[in-house]
């Protein structure tokens, strides 16, 4: 499932299943996105940052970090998803 990029962050829109994945994990997948000159896509994560509120992006490094793009906030999700 492909979703237009960038996903929304309303948590509004999430529903009561959604909502319970977030709750219990931390985070959640929202869908893929490939960039041009990317190999392939990449799934991303809706997450709430403690400072900023509700945000999403993609794992980086082998932990499978979340990084907030508004600050500095990093969420460690490891091998979930």
């Amino acid at each position: 499932m492909t979703l237009p990029f960038p996903p929304p962050r309303d948590p509004s829109t999430l529903s009561l299943l959604d909502k319970l994945r977030l709750w219990l994990h931390g985070c959640m997948p929202v869908g893929e996105h490939q960039k041009p000159g990317w190999k392939g896509p990449l799934t991303y994560y809706y997450f709430v940052c403690p400072d900023c509120g509700p945000a999403y992006d993609y794992k980086h490094g082998y932990r499978g970090r979340l990084d907030c793009p508004t600050c500095d906030y990093r969420f460690y999700v490891g091998y979930l998803g």
